[in-house]
């Protein structure tokens, strides 16, 4: 990017969220971005995936609606990024548009409540709050079950839902922002598992797949370096993890730095998922655990927040 104002944009936004966190977005509702976004989607897909076209052409249609998608948010962006570098006074609603797009205190909100449920033992808020943080199903989870799925929410949330939009505002300005959330979304509204999605959703899977790979692994760093300065949190032993792992960064990253073994069989109200453990340390979390966890969280934001910072001195000097 060029100019010091993306970065001061950026940085805007990061402190806008973690005062307000999702409150911004309040009342926006079906006019909030990602709304927009995911309609525009499901527009492109009920009137191009039809079911007597063959598997081929279904596919080909949804690689090229997903394409049309990402180059008209990119063009979008690049065109509010133009026309803010010749007002500089458009950084300002830039700067909200991002602090809509990225969302951390939010889900330490929900963290943070589902640890005092399991602290009281209130095992139905505890499963309440879960819903918020996964899709797991909480009924087949014991106490500590839930606690580690708590963890592993707020990880896949700070991953996907923090560090991988200020990523790509980074990378790209606002025309990153933008594309990147309509890879996400699209992994989410096309790329689910319904059979008429099957094929015309295979470009959206394979995008969404391929990016939850680079923000995985930009998280499991990220929380190696947050574990450094974070009193309870052994950064060594998070990179060895990290290192054994040839996915699941962030979740690696943040076993090793808690002492954790997290991940193993994960069932959801649909099926099951056999996974191996990642990290050598106890699968008996607790609501201590969860809150180890957003401190390790908030170490990785903050050590990021400063690298914009220190970006957007860099361009001013």
């Amino acid at each position: 990017m060029s100019g010091p104002e993306s970065w001061i944009a950026l940085a805007a936004a990061i402190a806008l969220d973690a005062y307000l966190g999702a409150s911004l977005g309040a009342g926006a509702g079906r006019w909030h971005p990602k709304a927009l976004i995911g309609r525009t989607l499901a527009w492109s897909e009920a009137r191009l995936n039809r079911p007597h076209r063959s598997a081929r052409d279904r596919r080909l249609r949804g690689a090229l609606a997903l394409a049309a998608a990402v180059i008209a948010a990119v063009v979008a962006g690049a065109a509010l990024a133009g026309l803010a570098r010749a007002a500089p006074i458009v950084w300002v609603p830039l700067a909200l548009l991002a602090c809509a797009l990225i969302d951390l205190r939010t889900e330490h909100e929900d963290a943070r409540a589902l640890a005092a449920a399991l602290a009281s033992g209130d095992g139905a808020a505890a499963h309440a709050r879960l819903a918020r943080l996964s899709a797991r199903d909480p009924a087949a989870l014991d106490a500590y079950g839930v606690a580690r799925a708590g963890i592993e929410g707020v990880l896949a949330r700070f991953a996907s839902g923090w560090l991988g939009p200020v990523a790509a505002w980074a990378a790209l300005g606002p025309a990153g922002l933008l594309g990147y959330w309509v890879v996400a979304v699209a992994g989410e509204r096309l790329g689910g598992r319904a059979q008429r999605l099957a094929d015309f959703g295979a470009a959206s899977r394979a995008a969404a797949r391929g990016l939850a790979t680079v923000t995985d692994r930009l998280a499991g760093l990220v929380l190696v370096a947050g574990a450094a300065p974070s009193a309870g949190a052994d950064a060594a032993a998070a990179w060895r993890t990290l290192r054994g792992q040839r996915a699941a960064w962030t979740v690696a990253a943040a076993a090793g730095a808690l002492g954790l073994a997290l991940g193993g069989p994960r069932r959801y109200p649909a099926r099951t998922v056999q996974a191996p453990w990642i990290g050598a340390g106890r699968a008996r979390a607790g609501a201590d655990d969860i809150l180890g966890a957003l401190a390790l969280v908030r170490a990785g934001a903050l050590v990021s927040f400063a690298l914009v910072v220190l970006a957007a001195a860099a361009s001013a000097a």
